[in-house]
């Protein structure tokens, strides 16, 4: 949704050290920030999980990404 994008993008713009990724290429612009999260989603929860334990800006990226899921 616009809001959920909106907060998305607000977060990204916060995350500045590499610890509110997903993974490292997230970096490179909030498109890919997302689809990082999405991919880690589907392929490696627990790690990201485990990641995300560490930083509360990838805990709320988490629970957008989180929503569009299939």
């Amino acid at each position: 949704s616009p809001s959920d994008w909106d907060i998305f993008v607000n977060l990204h713009k916060q995350s500045g050290w590499y610890g509110h990724f997903a993974y490292h290429y997230g970096t490179v612009n909030v498109y890919e920030d997302f689809a990082t999260i999405y991919e880690m989603l589907l392929i490696d929860p627990s790690g990201l999980e485990e990641r995300a334990s560490k930083s509360e800006i990838l805990k709320k990226k988490i629970e957008i990404v989180s929503k569009y899921l299939p």
